[in-house]
């Protein structure tokens, strides 16, 4: 090696100093974060996991209650009655033309403006006085859509079939 004159490293300025640790420190926390995040979401995964397999067992549980049910009523000859769901789905299918205002009234406070508006509700005494009052489509909730107002009185549109052993309390558990 040549010897030489040797270079001096010109002194890097205070503030950039201080800027290079602040960075430093700034990532070593957001590091420290990640970790804690990550173990914290894998804390939430594995809750979650834990309450989608628990709400499976209790349907399981539910469904399996409600065949002994009817295996125990058809040896006895007897039928079993399932309850039913609390939940509606109603749709209002009709116009207001020739709509007492007390109806119209209903369809107002029920947010059953227009026609094809939909509403999901709790089955409660009073909605399904309501409803009946005025010879609007209250069904049995088997199915996800329902018509309100209809010509021809209980009508039901075709869709998709829907959870009928879900009640209320298992409805506010889920969210």
């Amino acid at each position: 090696m040549a010897k030489g004159p040797v270079k001096k490293v010109a002194p890097v300025p205070e503030h950039v100093l201080k800027k290079r640790k602040a960075q430093e420190t700034i990532k070593a926390a957001q590091q420290a974060k990640l970790v804690t995040d990550k173990k914290a979401s894998k804390i939430e995964r594995k809750s979650i996991i834990d309450k989608a397999a628990s709400y499976d067992k209790e349907y399981k549980i539910a469904a399996r209650d409600i065949v002994e049910k009817r295996r125990a009523a058809k040896k006895t000859n007897n039928f079993y009655m399932e309850p039913e769901p609390k939940l509606m789905l109603v749709v209002r299918i009709r116009g207001i033309n020739a709509v007492e205002p007390k109806t119209k009234k209903i369809l107002q406070l029920m947010r059953l403006r227009k026609v094809i508006n939909r509403l999901t509700c709790l089955q409660y005494i009073s909605t399904c006085s309501w409803f009946r009052a005025f010879s609007l489509a209250l069904l049995p909730v088997q199915y996800a859509c329902f018509s309100v107002g209809s010509a021809c009185g209980n009508f039901l549109h075709k869709t998709r079939q829907i959870e009928t052993s879900t009640t209320s309390s298992q409805i506010w558990k889920r969210s």
